[in-house]
């Protein structure tokens, strides 16, 4: 009865033990993939999202351009400042003119490129192609939302992004 009665003991603190250094022990940081390595577009948005999350922030300044069948005017290059958020001024980066209220309503802050991108995959767009930054911004985005439909096409550039 005596030898049970320790086997017992010591099965229930080895259980008990084990039990404990389990539940003590803080899981291991999940290291975040590399969107660019990532071959679905919705995956690579949410790591990219993930990583902008975590280095990102709401104050910044980017040089920026659109890509599209428009003019000229719309395709240049303008440095744009984000304050808490929200696009709060431009200018053209070549010659420092200010863009207009009307002019400085079609740029977006990260945070609504991506929601340009997570549009486009929610749409079935026939093709999109997106390169990520280390920090998790998109730097280069490429969207044909119908393969049948000329001129449609869209795309933007992240030339720089600094914060502030």
């Amino acid at each position: 009865m005596r030898k049970r009665f320790t086997m017992i003991l010591v099965l229930t603190t080895v259980l008990v033990i084990g039990c404990t250094s389990a539940n003590d022990e803080t899981p291991a940081p999940t290291e975040v993939p590399d969107p660019n390595a990532i071959a679905d577009p919705q995956h690579a948005l949410d790591a990219a999202r993930t990583l902008w999350a975590a280095n990102g922030g709401d104050d910044y300044d980017l040089t920026f351009s659109w890509q599209c069948f428009c003019g000229p005017d719309y395709n240049q290059r303008v440095n744009i400042e984000v304050r808490s958020a929200t696009v709060e001024a431009g200018a053209v980066a070549d010659t420092g003119v200010p863009l207009t209220p009307d002019w400085l309503a079609e740029y977006r802050t990260v945070e609504q490129l991506f929601d340009l991108v997570q549009q486009a995959i929610d749409e079935n767009a026939a093709e999109i192609r997106a390169t990520y930054a280390a920090d998790g911004y998109p730097t280069e985005v490429w969207i044909d939302f119908k393969r049948r439909t000329i001129d449609e096409e869209r795309g933007f550039s992240i030339h720089a992004l600094q914060p502030t």
